[in-house]
């Protein structure tokens, strides 16, 4: 198929587009293949963008050529005939993907046009980068299992003797807390809970945790008129589910491209999504 540089063209528009919607100005056009009238004949440009920076408004041609060799001094002295005819002054910008000639260079510095190479990068670009991380992830999560309230059966018995054979502990819910001696909330149970599990070593074996209250601890209950049951431990069995990933970053799905601006030597990464970081 034949290379006919609309690709290549349109691609330079979009990394320059980035460029100005990073800069402060007004009234911002980026256009692909315009044809502008000179004082001589009319002219095909690439990419041509026009902008104001609310003073006075200011024109720019890109001449963009994907061309499979370095751009000679010829080529340059060409893109300039075109800025030269134009009736309004415009900076000039050529930008290739294969580098310049040493003439070219010479030339555009001296008649202040920019020269860019826009190219995919190469192994090159990346030494001193870290080009591809690979990292390897070990989850564990725990389920829990056989849950037990143990109530201490002294207190209940001496505060609520008739209703010693019809205690229960009911299933536990995110709004359930623990409270002190004196009816105050101190901790809600799932997060005792978490904070037991967090304190283990995760195993690939069942294991047994068991929190013994110290000091007076109580649950809130609300049948047979007890509101606070008194409970002197509580334990579950936690096992935990392993689960092995690699995540993989690769530079190349990172960095698209590589904006180079050839007479200062600055070089900018572009990424997949055309956004250029200055």
């Amino acid at each position: 198929m034949k290379n006919t540089g609309i690709e290549y063209e349109k691609i330079v528009q979009k990394v320059f587009q980035s460029i100005l919607n990073q800069k402060s100005v007004e009234n911002i056009t980026v256009e692909h293949d315009v044809t502008l009238q000179g004082k001589s004949t009319t002219h095909q440009i690439d990419v041509y963008w026009k902008f104001s920076d609310g003073i006075s408004q200011y024109s720019t041609i890109v001449q963009a050529k994907d061309y499979s060799s370095r751009v000679s001094q010829e080529k340059l002295l060409a893109f300039k005939s075109v800025i030269d005819d134009l009736p309004e002054r415009s900076k000039g910008i050529f930008v290739t993907k294969t580098g310049y000639q040493r003439g070219a260079k010479a030339y555009a510095e001296a008649n202040d046009i920019l020269l860019y190479e826009l190219r995919h990068p190469t192994d090159d670009d990346w030494n001193g980068y870290i080009r591809d991380i690979s990292i390897k992830l070990t989850m564990f999560t725990p389920q829990i299992s056989n849950f037990t309230t143990y109530i201490d059966k002294d207190w209940a018995c001496k505060n609520y003797p008739d209703a010693m054979d019809k205690i229960n502990i009911h299933s536990f819910t995110e709004n359930d807390f623990l409270y002190n001696e004196k009816g105050d909330k101190t901790i809600p149970v799932l997060k005792l809970v978490n904070n037991l599990i967090n304190a283990q070593s995760a195993e690939s074996s069942s294991t047994v945790v068991e929190k013994v209250f110290l000091e007076p601890t109580f649950i809130y209950y609300g049948k047979y008129d007890i509101k606070l049951l008194k409970i002197n431990k509580i334990s579950f069995m936690v096992d935990y589910n392993r689960y092995d990933d690699t995540i993989e970053i690769h530079g190349d799905d990172i960095v698209k491209f590589i904006l180079k601006n050839v007479l200062k030597n600055e070089t900018n990464n572009v990424d997949p999504l055309f956004n250029v970081h200055l």
